[in-house]
């Protein structure tokens, strides 16, 4: 089973996306991370903001 955990991404028109990982420790499936991830767009948007990122996103770490 592939473990997933939650990133930031912002979107960048030359480069292409900036992925920032938000590795807690915390593993997730994907339902799961998909889930949280929803849930984390929809409450910290002024975060998102401050930190210069668009939105929250599920992250394979099998694609490391």
């Amino acid at each position: 089973m592939s473990s997933y955990i939650i990133a930031m991404i912002k979107e960048n028109d030359r480069k292409g996306p900036t992925i920032t990982l938000l590795d807690t420790g915390r593993r997730y499936n994907k339902m799961a991370a998909e889930v949280r991830a929803a849930e984390l767009n929809k409450t910290c948007k002024e975060e998102l903001i401050a930190l210069d990122h668009t939105q929250f996103v599920a992250y394979g770490l099998d694609a490391e």
